[in-house]
């Protein structure tokens, strides 16, 4: 398995068997990075790795986990809750 960050435009190249590139961007295949540019090609780079490539499958994950566990079931811990005891 071969993944290649495209440093010169603002897309993802990856080869899996498949060589596949992902635009981060409208047009982000023509777009070069260039040091004004490229703390938003880390960004939306990280943003497709850590979100959009695997949205499909966490959602699906949820959706079956909430099967087994009802959702009114589980809480979140909000900060509030707990910031009287870190102070």
């Amino acid at each position: 398995m071969k993944i290649s960050v495209g440093t010169s435009s603002y897309s993802l190249f990856f080869q899996f068997g498949i060589s596949r590139i992902v635009p981060l961007k409208e047009n982000g295949e023509t777009l070069p990075v260039t040091q004004e540019n490229k703390r938003e090609f880390v960004q939306l780079s990280a943003q497709y790795r850590l979100y959009s490539s695997i949205k499909d499958q966490i959602e699906n994950l949820l959706s079956g986990f909430s099967d087994i566990i009802p959702k009114d079931l589980i809480t979140i811990v909000r900060p509030s809750c707990c910031s009287s005891s870190f102070t």
